[in-house]
């Protein structure tokens, strides 16, 4: 798509807005004027200074779901051009004082009640199940004949900005774009910068934000010529709902000279004995020249420019007082708005603590237990993924022929939409996960299909199949789009027997062995760099919900086994360097037993799954097995099949843990404590005590469902606690497994407390000694509390570093106070890792901490509900020999990094 009409298309867009203006005169709403500096129209051709009048601008919106295609819709006139709606904007809020003095730099300014919108809808016939398009771009020149702006003596572009719905993952980048190329500037367009982190507050509100961007932040701004600025460009950044519509509002928008002092922005502070250290973010760009500190209104405490931290000694603030501390931006005689923090009277209770690193490491830490599932490269490297997963129900029956999956039952087993025969490989959706994740430095853990069925492609790229369509099956209790349901009759009763030719193609390991030959030659071997793990699918133990369409009547342990040893076979004769990872059940009950233990005898059984008429009906499968679990008999199976072919065909089982464990909330309800639970100090204390589950033998959970009498010694006792259990009988049936959790929950996963409930048990998993680990919740957009925990392990100093290196059990003198030893070596030196996981609400730990041997310096890093979302570094600090002296303050997790 072009940027910029033809020069026809200028000169129409010229005759056409000259008419228009004389037809309308200067009645209030008429949308075009053409006023310009000198008081007259521009003629076509003209680029001289031109002062942009009130909905004058040319613009350009296009996205993929235009014209009846399924994606998102950049709403839009006829002519693509973007629309105006009424956004209300404040019309005493014109430029800056000094815009006189350049009037064409007022680029845009509604009139009225209307700004400049970007409207996204979503196409009604779209497919809300399969991955769509979402991109939008939108071009806009700042007046009708598009006139070019000297802003070479600008400082920032300045814009206002409001959202439908701020809670949204949505935002805009935006960049400035010149009339052409010269001489001297060899590009026409900068990069792109994201707006919201230079609004005020860092986030674009339901009412009108000031957003100031410094020019000198816009990458490549030096390679353009900017005497010749004709028009910005803006792109989306972040995903509309698909559920309703949402929109970005623009308005008075305009370049300036002045140096404007926007506020700080995410202050937060951290309650110390000496005081309370305050913590702020500022936009980089800016000139500035002091911060001001203020208690109560007073001036305490001044800063320079460059500081982003200053302590305000304890005397300072009134004692058994709530009081407010304000931070404001000082350039010149300027000043901006304060920056609120309000800090509470009680100040933390002091506690000491000690923790003594036993000698001698127990075991390597693993770098794969710090994975996530689907990561986008950005998440990749800020939060230092290690390991991306492609998998889930989708991928159960993705074909990758036809670049085609299938929704299963959580989307009216819809299939996708399908690649047209003969589609290159670089353009397919696999392709394009495993380049994006290897550019970044992550590895991938990439799903086969094992089932009996993968998705048929549609002949029409616009249409796709399900496997219950309403021309069949007429009555269904739900109806979707493409004409399909939702295979449950009105009654409530599954559709059985459908034929799944209408939707499938049969799957063998024949046609998988063509993805593994692509995937090694387009990235190379495991060997090499490339793919490092396969995963066999995905909790087969549940493809009889999942997948009812197919695999209706479940699948028997013998059938497990089975489909893992044909299809290891396969990937491991393609790539024999690459680890295959099998079972992927979905938890206890599929460890305890297969699908046929837990269904009536009889043909038609599965109609009435978990319904017995007695309990001797339950576990058939495991007695034919002499009493063993289906884990057991899987790991038994798979190590006679390594004899049998003389070679290793698993290397890690894998195991999908949200652990069923109930508590009671402070009103006395029952509460899942894996659930997305907000803060509830009740709840809270039991979701920590919870994380006992995974390797304390003592920890017990009455109101589990796995504690029932029929089924506690089948699906409890047998695996709890959970992580010890599992690599027990991994050991004792087939040596040299690793344990795989690819999918694992904590609990609240959104709210603060949350994440340092993951802190710990990543902790835990180091402990353990877990191989490779994939968080279900995994917040890849950087917005979580759970995302600076990803990167508090894994790219703490935002250069790479991680915890890593053989890990030394701890001891902590205080039970709210959890600790996480290991020691690397590399080419910089040894550094010893401390993660200090303090679970108490109320109470500051002063640590100390007791190494194996001496170190000279240690620096801290912080999370903490207090200071805002960040991951805070502290001062560097001496060490006493092998002595560190730290503190951990409530509710918070800290790593101390030590170095000789």
């Amino acid at each position: 798509m072009s940027d910029k009409p033809s020069s026809a298309a200028v000169r129409l867009l010229a005759l056409v807005g000259v008419a228009l203006g004389l037809a309308c005169g200067a009645k209030e709403g008429c949308i075009a004027r053409w006023p310009t500096a000198e008081g007259r129209p521009p003629g076509p051709g003209r680029s001289g200074p031109v002062a942009p009048i009130e909905w004058n601008l040319a613009t350009i919106c296009d996205s993929p779901g235009k014209g009846g295609k399924p994606g998102l819709f950049l709403v839009a006139d006829r002519s693509d051009n973007c629309i105006m709606r009424e956004g209300h904007f404040d019309p005493t809020v014109r430029g800056d004082r000094q815009l006189q003095r350049h009037p064409d730099w007022l680029l845009f300014h509604s009139r009225g009640k209307r700004s400049f919108t970007l409207d996204f809808e979503w196409n009604k016939s779209s497919d809300p199940g399969a991955p769509l398009p979402s991109w939008a771009v939108a071009i806009m020149a700042f007046h009708q004949s598009w006139p070019v702006v000297d802003a070479r003596k600008a400082k920032y572009l300045v814009l206002y900005a409001k959202q439908s719905d701020p809670d949204e993952k949505l935002d805009l980048k935006l960049g400035i774009t010149t009339s052409g190329v010269t001489d001297r500037a060899p590009k026409t367009e900068t990069g792109l910068v994201g707006i919201s982190q230079f609004a005020e507050g860092r986030k674009i509100g339901k009412d009108w934000t000031r957003v100031v961007i410094p020019l000198s932040v816009f990458p490549e701004v030096n390679k353009i010529e900017r005497k010749l600025v004709q028009r910005l460009r803006v792109e989306l950044d972040g995903d509309p709902p698909k559920d309703k519509k949402s929109f970005i509002m623009l308005d008075d928008i305009y370049f300036t000279d002045v140096t404007l002092v926007t506020p700080v922005e995410n202050p937060g502070y951290l309650a110390r004995a000496d005081g309370i250290l305050l913590v702020w973010d500022k936009a980089y760009g800016e000139e500035i020249d002091k911060f001001e500190i203020s208690v109560g209104g007073r001036v305490v405490k001044t800063v320079s420019g460059k500081d982003r931290m200053a302590l305000v000694p304890s005397g300072v603030f009134p004692a058994g007082k709530n009081v407010e501390v304000s931070i404001v931006t000082v350039v010149g005689d300027e000043k901006s708005k304060p920056a609120m923090i309000k800090v509470p009277a009680e100040r933390p209770l002091e506690g000491d603590a000690v923790v003594n690193a036993q000698p001698g490491p127990s075991h390597k830490v693993s770098p794969y237990l710090f994975g996530a599932t689907f990561a986008s490269a950005k998440a990749i490297k800020d939060a230092g993924v290690t390991v991306n997963r492609w998998g889930g129900i989708r991928a159960s029956k993705y074909d990758w022929d036809r670049d085609v999956d299938s929704a299963g039952s959580t989307n009216c087993f819809k299939n996708g939409r399908a690649k047209r025969r003969g589609t290159a490989e670089d353009q397919k959706g696999y392709y394009g996960f495993i380049k994006s994740t290897l550019d970044a430095h992550g590895e991938v853990n990439f799903q086969i299909p094992i089932g009996p069925w993968i998705a048929k492609a549609h002949p029409d790229e616009r249409d796709a199949y399900c496997s219950f369509p309403l021309n069949l099956y007429p009555k269904q209790r739900k109806k979707c789009d493409f004409e399909c349901g939702d295979g449950v009759q009105p009654n409530g009763t599954p559709i059985w027997g459908n034929d799944p030719n209408i939707s499938m193609i049969p799957n063998t390991p024949a046609h998988q062995k063509g993805l593994i030959e692509n995937v090694k030659k387009l990235f190379g071997g495991a060997a090499k760099g490339g793919v490092k793990f396969f995963t066999l699918d995905h909790e087969p133990g549940l493809w009889m919900q999942t997948h009812r369409d197919t695999v209706p009547k479940g699948i028997t342990a013998e059938e497990l086994v089975k489909r893992n040893i044909d299809y290891a076979t396969m990937i491991k004769s393609v790539d024999p360097a690459a680890q295959v990872v099998g079972m992927v059940a979905w938890g206890p009950i599929e460890l305890g037993g297969s699908n046929v233990d837990y269904m009536p005898p009889g043909p038609n059984g599965y109609k009435s799954y978990g319904n017995f008429t007695s309990d001797e009906q339950m576990w058939r499968e495991v007695k034919q097995h002499g009493g063993k679990s289906q884990l057991e008999y899987y790991l038994e199976q798979m190590k006679l099949a390594e004899q049998k072919s003389g070679k290793r065909l698993i290397d890690v089982v894998d195991v999908h843990e949200t652990p069923d464990l109930s508590g009671i909330d402070s009103t006395g309800k029952p509460q899942g404590l894996m659930e997305n639970l907000p803060y509830d100090p009740a709840l809270a204390e039991q979701q920590f005590d919870a994380l006992r589950v995974w390797y304390d033998p003592s920890y017990d959970n009455p109101g589990s469902p796995l504690m029932n009498p029929a089924w506690k010694d089948h699906v409890w006792t047998p695996f709890h606690p959970i992580l010890p259990k599992l690599k027990q009988l991994i050991d004792k049936y087939y040596p040299g497994t690793k344990l795989g959790l690819s999918e694992y929950n904590s609990g609240s996963h959104e709210y603060y407390h949350g994440a340092i409930i993951r802190a710990a048990l990543l902790g835990i998993f180091m402990q353990e000694d877990v191989y490779l680990a994939h968080n279900a919740n995994q917040d890849n957009r950087g917005e979580k509390f759970t995302f600076l925990v990803q990167k508090l392990y894994n790219n703490y100093d935002g250069q790479g570093s991680a915890v890593r290196g053989d890990f030394y059990k701890s001891s902590s003198s205080e039970k709210r106070l959890m600790s996480f030893v290991t020691k690397n070596v590399t080419n910089k030196g040894p550094r010893w890792y401390v993660v200090l996981v303090n679970t108490d609400v109320r109470k500051r730990f002063k640590v100390t901490i007791t190494l194996p041997e001496k170190v000279q310096k240690l620096r801290s890093y912080v999370i903490a509900e207090t200071l805002g979302y960040r991951l805070q570094p502290l001062s560097e600090q001496k060490a006493f020999g092998n002595l560190l002296a730290v503190y951990a303050s409530p509710y918070s997790a800290t790593l101390v990094v030590a170095q000789p």
